[in-house]
């Protein structure tokens, strides 16, 4: 971790001003959008306004450093834990899995300290360039090799396809761990059980009553649809495969859900973790801190295989275009899924 930037205030209405400068200049040199600096800038001054009234006074640092090549943005305000909003804080909790897309500040508090961290995303290639080299390219060169006689498209195709085969389980082995560490990081991140029960709390019940306020409504409209016998063995059989589906979040043992990639499972498991890891509290500072870091290298890591989706893109096109169509319209539509897939 390499720190390019440090200074120390005192919080303060003027500190919220001149951290925001500092942030914006951080983010300019950066040479982030024009529209995400306005929107950083105008969430970071709100969430810092907030904060006055319990944190004033208190010793604040504000940090610029790089960790695995990304850079990043940190304010760190000492003092007890200053969100205590379930809505607000609802939103930043939120926050952090939308930073993995984009420039938003997501906080966290731990050892003391309420952090508001700001990562910046690496540089990428116009839409337009990721499309032509991961998209046109491999269809024109499907259908010039659709020309080559038959043994040869046999060789290319068992090389490309062992190929898309290995990508495909190198984003697997990295994708179930990183679900794990979201889990438990964005949990950590509310500090202790009372506020992740203060946030939870209303959003399950939400939840649970916009899909129970959805059920009957779509079971009011379409029950005159459908023929309904109270008792027949179908309703039985709905049931119990609901019941099914319930108990089947529930992992066997902790190795199963990684080995079956079984993202329910990984979930709970990483709910339970980040429970477990707030309730020990500062016993498990640096076991908090250890699992931190191992998120940060899993997002890098996934950051990488970023890098090579247009490789992946590139193979999948190129196998569908030398395979044909076979007279149906399964391969139009996985090739139009790829091509809305590289203009996402």
């Amino acid at each position: 971790m390499l720190t390019q930037k440090y200074k120390r205030y005192k919080f303060s209405p003027r500190t919220v001003d001149e951290l925001s400068v500092a942030c914006v200049e951080a983010l300019t040199e950066a040479n982030a959008d024009k529209k995400d600096i306005i929107r950083v800038r105008l969430s970071l001054e709100e969430i810092l306004e907030s904060w006055l009234a319990a944190l004033a006074g208190r010793d604040t640092h504000f940090r610029v450093f790089y960790r695995f090549g990304r850079k990043h943005i940190e304010i760190c305000v000492e003092g007890p834990h200053a969100q205590d909003e379930g809505a607000e804080y609802a939103n930043l909790f939120s926050s952090r899995l939308l930073a993995q897309s984009g420039i938003v500040p997501v906080f966290s508090y731990k050892n003391d300290c309420n952090y508001i961290t700001i990562s910046l995303p690496g540089p990428k290639l116009s839409s337009a360039a990721e499309l032509v080299l991961s998209f046109t390219l491999p269809l024109v060169l499907g259908f010039l090799t659709r020309l080559l006689p038959g043994v040869t498209q046999e060789q290319l195709l068992s090389v490309t396809e062992s190929l898309l085969e290995a990508l495909l389980m190198l984003i697997k082995a990295v994708a179930i761990p990183m679900i794990l560490f979201a889990v438990c990081i964005s949990l950590m991140g509310m500090g202790d059980l009372r506020t992740m029960s203060q946030v939870g709390g209303p959003v399950i019940r939400r939840f649970l009553v916009s899909t129970l306020l959805i059920a009957v409504i779509a079971a009011t409209v379409l029950i005159w649809c459908f023929p309904v016998t109270i008792g027949s063995s179908v309703d039985a059989e709905g049931y119990s495969g609901v019941y099914r589906l319930l108990l089947e979040i529930l992992p066997p043992d902790i190795i199963t859900p990684f080995k079956e990639g079984n993202a329910l499972q990984i979930i709970f498991i990483g709910i339970v973790t980040g429970s477990g890891l707030l309730a020990l509290g500062p016993r498990a500072s640096a076991l908090r801190d250890v699992v931190e870091q191992l998120g940060d290298l899993v997002n890098h890591i996934m950051g990488g295989f970023g890098k090579i989706m247009p490789v992946f893109v590139f193979l999948s096109v190129f196998n569908i275009t030398v395979r044909g169509f076979s007279g149906n319209t399964d391969g139009i539509g996985k090739l139009l899924g790829i091509y809305l897939g590289t203009l996402i």
